[in-house]
């Protein structure tokens, strides 16, 4: 699939009722009109339910002062601690192994007399 796209309501809606026309399988449908079936399918149940409303745009933006005010719980700050601790490790691990290579060459070379 291509770049994702914006597709107004009319687009939504026109695509849709294309749809009902029987012409075409999902997969068909979906590469001639360049939209993902999951989100093809996801229109189409927004427009079952909620109708026209369903279709409107729910991308929300939020402004990066809102993101950072935004309280994490103890458990998420903790996975996060975690995830970092794990990363710093895993960097130290493979620092150590890259030191004790260059050790190992250093050494060989000592004994070749070439240093």
């Amino acid at each position: 699939m291509p770049k994702r796209k914006a597709f107004s309501v009319e687009d939504k809606l026109e695509i849709l009722k294309s749809f009902e026309e029987g012409k075409y399988s999902l997969n068909e449908f979906s590469y001639i009109c360049k939209v993902y079936r999951t989100t093809f399918m996801d229109w189409k149940h927004k427009f079952d339910k909620y109708g026209t409303e369903g279709l409107k745009g729910s991308c929300k933006k939020y402004s990066l002062e809102l993101k950072l005010s935004i309280e994490l719980s103890p458990e998420v700050k903790a996975k996060r601690g975690m995830k970092m601790l794990e990363k710093r490790m895993n960097d130290y691990e493979l620092r150590n192994v890259f030191l004790k290579k260059l050790e190992e060459i250093e050494r060989s070379e000592i004994k070749q007399g070439s240093i």
